[in-house]
């Protein structure tokens, strides 16, 4: 059985990502999007104070 995903989850994943440095129309929540950033987005943001938080909502999220 799949794990439901929050909305607490899916706004916290936006709110992480609305500072890094990635495209607008990938910081949204589709899942599509989380999947993109788990390939891209972490080697865009290495240094970001965030990264680490966003990662592990991402592979949740996925």
């Amino acid at each position: 059985m799949r794990n439901l995903k929050s909305n607490n989850d899916q706004t916290r994943f936006e709110m992480l990502v609305a500072s890094m440095n990635i495209p607008q129309q990938r910081k949204t929540c589709k899942p599509e999007n989380v999947r993109w950033f788990l390939r891209n987005g972490a080697i865009l943001n290495m240094s970001h104070k965030n990264i680490h938080a966003a990662c592990a909502l991402a592979q949740k999220l996925a």
